[in-house]
């Protein structure tokens, strides 16, 4: 079974649209990119993606995923083998009828 995320990965230069950079992923990851928009069990999306940024120094990643439950969204960046994730806060607005 697993847990399916939606991932959408995106780059400050284009680097995802590189047949390069697609090998490299593969190569890292085990999963083959075809595009900057996927859906996988890629449980070591972290470990990965900051070999990534290691082996591409210079390019800032910014990697979002949607999981399978109800507010598991999250945004992380990539620079030179640092990652930053941020999570999601869900706020409601406050009640005005009454």
């Amino acid at each position: 079974m697993g847990y399916y995320t939606d991932f959408k990965l995106a780059t400050d230069t284009g680097l995802e649209d590189d047949k390069d950079f697609a090998e490299y992923f593969e190569e890292v990851t085990g999963y083959e990119f075809d595009g900057a928009n996927f859906n996988h069990k890629w449980y070591d999306h972290r470990k990965n993606m900051k070999k990534i940024s290691e082996h591409y120094p210079e390019v800032k990643f910014t990697l979002e995923g949607s999981g399978e439950e109800a507010g598991d969204m999250w945004i992380a960046y990539y620079l030179n083998g640092k990652e930053q994730m941020c999570k999601s806060i869900v706020t409601f607005e406050e009640r005005t009828l009454w």
